[in-house]
């Protein structure tokens, strides 16, 4: 439903205004709003900044991100395994997890260390779904050594 939304949002952003909505111009006119100052209102409603315009200024639509909490990591680090193990992937190592655990949780307006995220990521729970330290892939398949 919302990609529908983004794209019929986004073929309205590309046509003139007055020629196809005239009943809304005199809306449209009253309007007086910088980019920047769009993105943060967006922001400041947690609403998901549109991605077919484009932004002038990265500073102003940064959002706040607040510290994810232990159970909020712990959640995003079996999301980032599941995906892994459903599209038949290898899974990330704990060097490689934190990257798609930190953007699991920016989706939900969080944030979290790398380091926190690897301490958390060396439970028990998680090695066992990690390859063992040793062999790649690459190696385990007869690849070319260097």
């Amino acid at each position: 439903m919302l990609r529908l939304a983004g794209q019929a949002f986004g073929a309205m952003a590309k046509i003139p205004s007055s020629e196809y909505y005239p009943e809304y111009l005199p809306g449209f006119a009253a309007r007086k709003l910088a980019s920047d100052e769009f993105f943060q209102w967006i922001l400041k409603r947690r609403f998901k900044p549109p991605d077919f315009w484009e932004q002038t200024n990265d500073k102003v639509i940064s959002p706040q991100l607040k510290q994810a909490p232990v159970k909020m990591i712990e959640g995003a680090l079996r999301h980032v395994y599941d995906i892994a193990e459903k599209q038949g992937n290898k899974p990330p190592n704990i060097k490689e997890v934190a990257k798609p655990v930190l953007d699991y949780l920016q989706k939900s307006s969080h944030k979290a260390t790398a380091a926190k995220i690897q301490e958390i990521g060396n439970s028990r729970e998680f090695k066992q779904r990690r390859r063992p330290p040793g062999k790649t892939l690459k190696s385990e398949k007869g690849g070319p050594r260097k």
